[in-house]
């Protein structure tokens, strides 16, 4: 052809890589990969004003298109100057699946070569020769062949040793400090912490810090006098539970306690009697000791369905979970009170939702769809449908969305669907659930539809029977 086709790489992952699509008809297509080859993918560089071709691609590899795929059986000699000027098998017409899509990644100027080790080639534009690199994370140099130096901002505090990684660094904490920039402390020997993913301030597996370290108290032995310790320790009021098991998470970590010995009245763990440090037997990540504590006038508990914290004057405040409300979270919010429904339907409220009662001729999650008239034709596609001309013909009856059964609908009856909807006329009419067969459908309402072909709704032609009366085994297979 004379007339040069349109095309271009789109969904790479840079501009010069994608998927092949050529413009036709007013509208974008993809190209089929079958005798799809590197003089073909040479060409379309050539077309797209690249140097060269670097790759070509079968099988959809840069994601499957949502247009028409227009050409198969491309055959380029290498040397036109566009895709328009080679052979091929088109439009629209080449038998090829999703999966077989053809995929090109072009060269760049002095990008060609790759110079850039670990980043993005940028062509001089300017000057139509040299490249610039921009660099990953972690790489810095003018080709980004060198790992940035993580620990050149001194990230780590305390006077800690920063050991740099690559994307990454490590802060080795002087004694007494802790955390990963060695922010925290410092830590006298015997601190106590609790630690659970989640959890709020209160609840968690107790870690003692010994020897520069954190480090966990086995449950072999642990009791309702240590916890209160524990909590006591910490600067709780009380304690309410004390845990075996690992309940606040098995994450591996030193354990350094077992066997404790408080009788309740201690001010500190290091002040019962208790076995060796590392002394842990059989212990294991699976055998944490957690807590429970209480604090201040939150001790009872008085947020039903809520969080609890005290406040600065002896109170509390409770915190509600979602769909609760009032001062101590002990009513359900009313779902209702926004009045969500439309068309005056009736709100149902249910802890945390609520379901809209539409009226007739009405539907949707809110009834704001509608109203609409009995006997309304609409079409629905799970797939196969190119536009919104296609699909599952459905009828509305009696307040309800409905389908077509197959048995007997043809050509004149899919005329009359088509006239309804304001086509001028039908293509094709299709059984057996051609555009999906929703396992979620609520009713087959008609069967046996015997249309003339020149009425102007679906309900004035003839049926055998109906509505919902449907005695010839339809089923969701045999939709329209």
């Amino acid at each position: 052809t004379n007339i040069t086709i349109p095309i271009r790489l789109v969904n790479g992952y840079k501009p010069n890589a994608g998927r092949l699509e050529v413009f036709y008809n007013n509208q974008w297509g993809s190209v089929c990969h079958r005798e799809f080859g590197i003089e073909d993918a040479r060409v379309v560089c050539r077309q797209l004003g690249y140097t060269n071709v670097s790759s070509y691609y079968c099988c959809s590899y840069f994601g499957y298109g949502n247009g028409p795929i227009w050409l198969s059986n491309v055959n380029c000699t290498g040397s036109e100057s566009s895709l328009s000027a080679c052979s091929y098998t088109g439009w629209n017409n080449t038998g090829c699946q999703r999966y077989d899509e053809a995929g090109i990644e072009c060269t760049v100027g002095a990008c060609g070569s790759f110079p850039c080790v670990h980043g993005t080639c940028i062509s001089n534009a300017t000057l139509g020769v040299g490249y610039n690199c921009s660099c990953s994370p972690g790489w810095t140099g003018k080709q980004c062949e060198a790992g940035t130096n993580e620990c050149a901002s001194n990230p780590c505090s305390s006077n800690a040793t920063c050991v740099d990684q690559f994307q990454a660094y490590t802060c080795k904490c002087p004694e007494g400090y802790y955390g990963s920039n060695c922010a925290e402390g410092p830590v006298a020997e015997g601190a106590l912490r609790l630690v659970g993913k989640g959890y709020d301030s209160t609840r968690g597996n107790v870690q003692i810090y010994h020897d520069g370290r954190w480090g966990a108290i086995c449950d072999h032995g642990w009791s309702m006098q240590d916890a209160q310790v524990a909590c006591r320790q910490l600067g709780f009021a009380n304690v309410s539970t004390y845990q075996c098991c690992s309940q606040y998470g098995s994450a591996r970590i030193q354990i350094w306690l077992r066997y404790l010995g408080c009788t309740g009245n201690e001010t500190s763990l290091l002040q019962c009697s208790r076995s060796n440090w590392t002394d842990t037997g059989s212990c294991n990540n699976y055998n944490y000791a957690g807590v429970t504590c209480l604090t201040g006038s939150c001790a009872s508990y008085p947020c039903v369905h809520g969080t609890c914290t005290s406040n600065s004057t002896g109170g509390y405040n409770c915190s509600c979970s979602y769909g609760w409300t009032g001062q101590q979270c002990q009513m359900s919010v009313n779902e209702c009170a926004s009045n969500p429904c439309s068309a005056n339907a009736t709100c149902i409220d249910q802890h945390t939702s609520y379901v809209c009662l539409c009226p007739d001729g009405y539907y949707g999650s809110n009834c704001q769809e509608g109203p609409i008239a009995d006997g309304s034709v609409r079409l629905v596609a799970q797939y196969n449908a190119a536009g919104p001309n296609e699909g599952n013909v459905e009828i509305y009856h009696n307040g309800t969305w409905g389908s077509i059964c197959h048995r007997s609908f043809d050509i004149n009856d899919a005329q009359v669907v088509c006239r309804q909807l304001g086509y001028p006329n039908a293509s094709h009419s299709y059984c057996c659930s051609y555009y999906g067969n929703n396992k979620y459908y609520t009713l087959m309402w008609l069967s046996n539809l015997y249309c003339r072909g020149n009425e102007s709704r679906v309900s004035d032609c003839s049926r055998g029977s109906g509505w919902g009366s449907i005695s010839n085994g339809c089923s969701r297979y045999d939709v329209a």
